[in-house]
């Protein structure tokens, strides 16, 4: 099956996220976004809303690594 690696680029307003599989020596992508918190949240609103989209994210991609 391969093994699934998440990228993640952190930010406390937007943070990238992206996942490829790596199988046979080949790295296939799998999906890649961004998490958008709303300015008008303050930032502990924010780093929350980072935090719920990045579980979310984990917890589909089972990720290896």
């Amino acid at each position: 099956m391969g093994l699934v690696i998440v990228g993640i680029d952190p930010g406390s307003q937007i943070t990238g996220v992206g996942a490829i599989r790596a199988q046979s020596g080949r790295a296939i992508h799998l999906e890649h976004g961004v998490l958008a918190a709303p300015a008008r949240l303050g930032f502990e609103a924010r780093l929350a809303h980072m935090h719920e989209g990045l579980r979310q994210a984990l917890s589909r991609l089972n990720p290896d690594v």
